[in-house]
């Protein structure tokens, strides 16, 4: 039934976390705008199939699709924002990052992927009072105690890294 979106989203999401990208996007093929509009996890669920598939330039439009139709969404603007980095364009990537974390400041997914950034970047100063703002702001989740074990042992803070991971 091509009118039932909501079986459609559970059919692509079901695929995507199998590991089958291809067939994610065969679910999600010739969807009018007026359905992605009105349903705007369409294209959340494309785009990720797009970076499962490695494919940077389609998940980056669709994401920027994804921005226009929810242009409010720290969600949306971070997911533009991991786009970018798969196809390596840095800029890019920060300034989404950087209005995700603008419009929630409290969405952990941009929080995290903050830290990352900053630690990728060798940044290694405003990475770890981003570490531990995010360990102060979330406490001791597990996705925060990962992030920041993470960071602690790639700068070589053996100590918080064992305390942070274990």
């Amino acid at each position: 039934n091509p009118a039932a979106d909501t079986a459609r989203a559970l059919l692509a999401r079901r695929h995507l976390n199998a590991g089958a990208p291809d067939k994610t996007l065969e679910v999600l093929r010739n969807l009018s705008d007026a359905q992605l509009a009105a349903n705007p996890l369409f294209l959340e669920l494309r785009g990720s199939a797009s970076i499962a598939k490695n494919d940077a330039t389609a998940a980056r439009a669709t994401f920027e699709h994804l921005v226009r139709v929810a242009p409010e969404s720290a969600r949306a603007r971070f997911m533009l924002s991991e786009s970018l980095l798969h196809a390596g364009q840095f800029l890019s990537a920060q300034r989404a990052l950087d209005e995700a974390l603008k419009l929630d400041p409290r969405y952990l997914p941009a929080r995290i992927g903050e830290v990352r950034f900053l630690t990728h970047a060798k940044l290694f100063d405003k990475a770890a009072a981003a570490a531990k703002k995010l360990q102060q702001d979330f406490g001791d989740l597990p996705e925060v105690l990962a992030t920041t074990g993470w960071h602690a042992l790639v700068t070589s803070d053996f100590v918080s890294a064992e305390k942070n991971l274990r």
